[in-house]
């Protein structure tokens, strides 16, 4: 698998950003190790939640800031995409209002003009659950990608015992 992401992956020389260039030279952006795709992980399922447009921007600064595999945090951002956008944004508002204690009207939609409505609450409930969210799922993502590559070390040596 790792071959094959390596194989169809952009090279680092291909790239040609003009003066973004100098932001890229990091090797570590174009790795594909465990270090690299965990924190590539964490980065992309952290932006994927937040209640903001320009995710895929924001993970590649963070790709950057972190030296993360910058592709791989580029492309998980679109766990929330425009198909899972509507659910993922209703769960974190959900999340959100219920810790700020936030009552919802028995006759609540969760609209656009809701949003614009009641714009002030709404967009601070999404704010925080997106952030719990975020952080939760960057967490979980970062130390899933840490066990399996400590499992697939382990079946490895008990391969060569």
């Amino acid at each position: 698998m790792k071959e094959t992401l390596k194989k169809y992956s952009p090279k680092r020389e291909n790239v040609n950003l003009g003066w973004l260039n100098k932001h890229l030279a990091d090797p570590e952006l174009w790795k594909w190790n465990k270090r690299t795709i965990a924190k590539a992980f964490a980065i992309g399922l952290f932006c994927a939640f937040l209640p903001i447009p320009g995710h895929t921007v924001l993970g590649a600064v963070l790709a950057v800031i972190f030296s993360a595999n910058i592709l791989l945090s580029m492309l998980l951002v679109w766990v929330n995409n425009p198909i899972t956008m509507v659910p993922i944004f209703y769960f974190t508002y959900k999340l959100g209002a219920s810790i700020m204690g936030i009552e919802m009207d028995p006759g609540f939609e969760f609209s656009f003009s809701y949003l614009m409505d009641n714009f002030g609450s709404a967009t601070l409930a999404m704010w925080v659950g997106g952030i719990i969210t975020s952080t939760i799922t960057a967490i979980l993502g970062y130390f899933a990608i840490i066990t399996i590559y400590k499992y697939r070390a382990i079946k490895r040596a008990k391969r060569w015992k």
